[in-house]
């Protein structure tokens, strides 16, 4: 948990760092369910470190105001473009790990990377859409 001091701020960036169970910046467990197919057990553990930018969208800078009462930051992912474009494996379980799946570990890195851009205005129309925007 991290507090930040109260205040206005641009941008705020959070830093993937290997600070969790065997070394590992992110662990994500569950099921993953294909369009049409059947459930199947997902497990990713990788190491690597990466920055989040958090600022809010549009061309003009926009301020966050962070106060006492409202000290946490919400982090929104596009879950379904995590698998865009991989090839997984036709059956079984799903596991990616620096130790398997090289390969499919860093092209559903690059999609979770690129999955953080959620509430952003992707294609500069000055709306967001259903896939950039989830109006929580």
């Amino acid at each position: 948990e991290v507090l930040l001091p109260a205040g206005p701020y641009e941008e705020i960036e959070l830093k993937l760092d290997a600070c969790l169970s065997g070394g590992a910046s992110i662990i994500i467990e569950g099921t993953y369910t294909p369009a049409g197919g059947a459930a199947r057990p997902f497990s990713l553990s990788y190491s690597g470190s990466h920055a989040l930018d958090l600022k809010l969208p549009g061309e003009k800078v926009q301020l966050m105001d962070i106060n006492e009462a409202t000290n946490q930051v919400l982090v929104a992912f596009r879950i379904d473009e995590w698998f865009s474009g991989i090839g997984l494996p036709s059956s079984g379980a799903i596991v990616l790990n620096p130790e398997t799946n090289v390969t499919l570990l860093a092209d559903f890195i690059k999609n979770f990377i690129k999955s953080m851009d959620y509430g952003e205005d992707l294609n500069g129309d000055g709306i967001l859409s259903d896939a950039e925007d989830d109006d929580l």
